[in-house]
């Protein structure tokens, strides 16, 4: 019995004999991603002996900085221009509150994803071995 099924059967008599939700069909789920892996990997070497091994990537520290920068700082400038007027009265610490969560939220689900598509290839550099 895998360990996953032991957990699953440890888990399952911890509820009182029912099996959680979700975790009956954990270990077809293993045995179909271990087919898919070995169909991948059969396939790849189908290929022959040209098939070249892709080479693994890091990002370049300073290309990911000023492709961030460029798109932080505006973006940081127009969110201050559009919520100090409304906040001019109040303490520095409560205007950073409101414009810290706008501007992680943009980045995370805006600006990192759209330097990552545009700029990946720039970013982006093989790993010296």
């Amino acid at each position: 019995m895998s360990s996953l099924s032991a957990s699953n059967t440890q888990i399952s008599d911890n509820v009182g004999g029912a099996r959680a939700p979700g975790l009956e069909n954990l270990d077809s789920a293993k045995a179909t991603t271990m087919a898919e892996a070995t169909a991948s990997a059969g396939s790849a070497a189908a290929k022959g002996a040209n098939a070249r091994p892709q080479a693994a990537l890091a990002p370049v520290r300073h290309r990911q900085f000023l492709v961030t920068l460029l798109g932080v700082y505006p973006i940081i400038t127009l969110l201050l221009y559009v919520v100090l007027p409304m906040t001019a009265a109040w303490p520095i610490w409560q205007t950073t509150l409101i414009v810290a969560p706008l501007m992680v939220a943009i980045m995370v689900f805006w600006l990192i994803p759209t330097i990552q598509r545009l700029f990946g290839r720039f970013i982006m550099q093989p790993v010296k071995s």
